[in-house]
């Protein structure tokens, strides 16, 4: 007879039962309005499927990434760096996805490597990692004197979601020497200057009209520096002159081991790399593009 409280297998009449609960009014865990006990974990979430590529795998494990959206976006980057052989330039990749610093914090070429430590008021969430301005920084652990190791060999991006006029600093690190300064100023509606490792700066020509941009900054020798501007890349003659033994900030830069040039804007995507030749840094931006507007979060 039909059961309003059963036990067994809560077949469909039931109003209450137990088992395998597909029909039931009421049911336990999470997924028994879908399937048997033992296909799903009844107490609990199940595990997400992996994903296809194995390095994109072992981040999303290791930064506890369950989102579905953000685990195709991971992927999908991942084989596309590796299609365009941008891959083995990348040393550090932060692609921010999650909502926590701890989650965060990952680099997904290496899981165990510059991993950031974020000080100060950043504020998490799904559209990246926001900066308080005055008291925010990432320490990614990279140091240019031991991790470039020679000059002429080096890029370091970041994709900023903010359009606003700080003075503040996407990345930056500087040692006792002045020649050794890595930073950018993007001043919207003034005068941007980038430094990359020397202590002359350069002035992108145009001169970006916003700071909500993708800026990668790259030198594949001594004598010329690369800038890409949301993926149009110029080459200028500017020297490199040396490299900071400090290690390199995001969100402000490392003033031989005092913070300074707080920034505000919001960081959705940075990666540290050798260097990368002006097609390779249009290249990245197209990819960097496409997984910011899977996300929804693209400027």
């Amino acid at each position: 007879m039909a059961n309003s409280n059963g036990w067994g297998d809560g077949a469909s009449n039931n109003t209450i039962g137990w088992g395998q609960g597909a029909n039931n009014l009421i049911g336990w865990g999470i997924s028994h309005l879908l399937s048997w006990a033992g296909l799903t974990d009844i107490i609990g979430t199940s595990t997400p499927a992996p994903v296809s590529d194995t390095d994109a795998q072992a981040f999303l494990t290791n930064a506890v990434i369950t989102d579905t959206t953000q685990r195709n976006a991971i992927n999908t980057l991942v084989i596309g760096l590796k299609a365009d052989s941008l891959w083995t330039s990348m040393l550090a990749i932060y692609p921010f996805v999650g909502n926590t610093s701890t989650q965060q914090r990952f680099n997904l070429k290496d899981t165990l490597t510059f991993k950031m430590t974020f000080a100060g008021g950043w504020i998490h969430s799904s559209n990246g990692a926001l900066p308080d301005g005055s008291t925010s920084y990432a320490d990614t652990g990279f140091t240019p004197s031991t991790s470039w190791v020679t000059l002429g060999n080096s890029s370091i991006s970041a994709y900023s979601r903010t359009n606003n006029v700080n003075a503040g600093v996407l990345w930056g690190t500087k040692g006792a020497n002045s020649n050794t300064n890595l930073h950018p100023l993007l001043i919207t509606g003034g005068t941007t200057s980038i430094f990359h490792n020397t202590n002359n700066a350069q002035i992108p020509s145009p001169v970006p009209t916003t700071s909500a941009i993708n800026l990668i900054t790259s030198r594949i020798n001594t004598a010329n520096l690369i800038i890409a501007v949301n993926g149009t890349a110029t080459s200028y003659v500017k020297t490199e002159l040396a490299l900071s033994t400090r290690p390199i900030y995001l969100g402000a830069q490392n003033n031989n081991g005092v913070t300074a040039l707080y920034s505000n804007r919001q960081l959705a995507f940075a990666h540290i790399g050798t260097g990368l030749t002006s097609a390779e840094c249009t290249l990245l931006y197209n990819r960097i593009q496409t997984f910011q507007t899977t996300l929804g979060r693209q400027v």
